[in-house]
């Protein structure tokens, strides 16, 4: 026999402001995500955010694109 179904604790506010503590180390930041008729674009994550605290990870990359993390959709027929 399987046991009953419980509801998940709330973890967020209606707003998205996280409620619980966050696992040591961890940092949040807002994605925004661009769409026009050919999809859409987010940037997940860059350097020059400066999330590391390790000093020698703060050094200018040879080209910050390389080191860019992007998700991206393509509409059919549109890329």
């Amino acid at each position: 026999m399987m046991n009953p179904a419980k509801q998940d604790r709330q973890t967020t506010t209606l707003s998205g402001e996280p409620i619980i503590d966050l696992i040591d180390g961890v940092k949040i930041r807002s994605a925004s995500t661009l769409a026009d008729e050919r999809g859409t674009l987010c940037e997940i994550f860059n350097p020059a955010w400066e999330f590391s605290t390790d000093e020698s990870a703060k050094e200018p990359a040879p080209s910050a694109a390389s080191n860019t993390v992007f998700s991206e959709t393509f509409r059919e027929g549109k890329s």
